[in-house]
């Protein structure tokens, strides 16, 4: 079966609108306190045949109330329209924006098939006509605002009916009840046939929808999916396969951190250092750094990796439930400055640059004990 989809942006804006904007969850009124609120007229829908019968109309909204949201449709033969003495193009004519909603509305009211209040599943035996569109009101109550998701519009009719034997087709009229009634199933049906055939859009990282996103993370047993967002899942997910192979190893764990911050991290373990322990006066350095316990692994992070608030928590969070269950791991956070005796790693969060001669701007200072230590020296020799 044919059908028009509204579900983007792009699909509403190809009409004419009134007080609507797109959000994130689709389209609604955009300024509530506007009297009359929102007003939408969708584009033209040809279906490039004539006398077409339109099957069915299927909404997913979130209406407040009954009348929250009204659908006007208008169905015609001609795509033409005569206006002040002149003939000119419908779909023209509707995205005037010099013509005002309601003057619109009068002009085409001949071509008015039927209103819906609250839409969800609407039959369209009776819209009749090559050519349909559709006006849409949304009143605000309040703050609140109503929101469409999604619209489709199902053509051309198709009833269960013509495959029952002809006696139980005798004498059917084209909107009986046997026909409307075979209509619930058919489109309980419809809408199951419509699910599995776009199964593969669920599973396509980069697509779906951010809901389905927890869902096949689920699946891979992903702690602390709300700590990840958006656009850094789709990403941990598109290389999960590889992923899961080296979970629980120090690649895994570098990996997983790099995809969630966004910039590399550096991973310390205990044996690492014992090259370099030999000397005591070395060891009480690295031990004061990285301390005695040989199953203990810290996890260098810059600064910049988790400088939103509550970053630093869902790091640690994540990394608790990806680590080995025989080691711990501590975060240590890597700040852009040189301080002798603390983290501090030449070409990581400090570097060298070139030689610059000392200008008094407010920039540059100099110690106040290689001062003192200078004047000490210049009384000595006097």
């Amino acid at each position: 079966m044919k059908y028009f989809l509204y579900n983007k942006a792009v699909d509403f804006k190809k009409g004419y609108m009134e007080n609507c904007a797109w959000c994130e969850t689709g389209l609604t009124v955009e300024n509530p306190k506007l009297p009359g609120g929102g007003s939408i007229i969708t584009r033209v829908m040809d279906s490039r045949e004539k006398e077409t019968v339109w099957h069915r109309l299927s909404a997913d909204c979130e209406a407040l109330g009954n009348a929250s949201i009204q659908i006007s449709l208008y169905a015609s033969e001609s795509n033409r329209l005569f206006a002040d003495g002149k003939e000119e193009n419908l779909q023209d004519y509707l995205r005037t924006p010099g013509i005002s909603m309601e003057e619109k509305r009068k002009r085409l009211d001949f071509c008015l098939v039927k209103t819906i209040l609250s839409p969800s599943d609407i039959l369209l035996y009776d819209v009749k006509g090559r050519y349909l569109w559709a006006m849409i009101r949304m009143f605000s109550q309040g703050d609140e605002r109503p929101v469409i998701h999604r619209l489709q519009f199902f053509f051309p009719k198709e009833s269960w009916t013509q495959y029952l034997p002809n006696v139980y087709r005798t004498g059917l009229g084209e909107n009986s009840f046997l026909d409307r009634y075979l209509a619930i199933f058919q489109s309980m049906y419809g809408d199951l046939e419509q699910s599995v055939r776009r199964a593969d859009r669920l599973l396509d990282t980069e697509i779906t929808d951010p809901r389905v996103l927890e869902w096949l993370a689920g699946w891979i047993y992903v702690d602390n999916v709300s700590l990840w967002p958006e656009d850094r899942l789709r990403r941990f997910l598109k290389e999960a396969v590889r992923l899961y192979a080296i979970r629980g190893t120090r690649k895994g764990l570098l990996d997983i951190v790099e995809l969630y911050t966004g910039y590399p991290a550096f991973l310390v373990e205990h044996m690492e250092l014992e090259p370099v322990m030999t000397d005591v006066m070395q060891r009480e350095r690295w031990e004061r750094l990285y301390g005695t316990e040989k199953n203990c692994c810290f996890l260098l992070v810059m600064e910049t990796a988790v400088s939103e608030p509550g970053q630093k928590k869902a790091v640690e969070a994540m990394v608790e439930s990806i680590r080995p269950a025989h080691i711990s791991i501590r975060l240590v956070v890597l700040k852009p400055r040189m301080v002798l005796g603390s983290h501090c790693y030449l070409g990581v969060n400090t570097k060298l640059e070139h030689l610059r001669p000392l200008v008094l701007d407010g920039a540059s200072h100099l110690a106040f004990s290689a001062l003192k230590n200078s004047r000490q020296d210049t009384e000595g020799r006097s």
